[in-house]
């Protein structure tokens, strides 16, 4: 939901906000991006993160 809400928002700052470690939105979002539900277009910098399938 973030994601969606917040494109350029980094794994940090989701950490920040949903009160749980780096290491859990790191995995987490490894999970997204190996079964292709969001990817991360653009530079490291200046990109943002893109959801290619909605999940319930």
């Amino acid at each position: 939901m973030l994601i969606t809400e917040f494109k350029g928002i980094s794994r940090k700052e989701m950490a920040e906000k949903l009160n749980v470690s780096y290491a859990t939105i790191k995995r987490d979002i490894n999970v997204l991006v190996r079964n292709r539900i969001i990817c991360y277009v653009g530079p490291s910098k200046s990109g943002y993160w893109k959801v290619l399938k909605n999940v319930k």
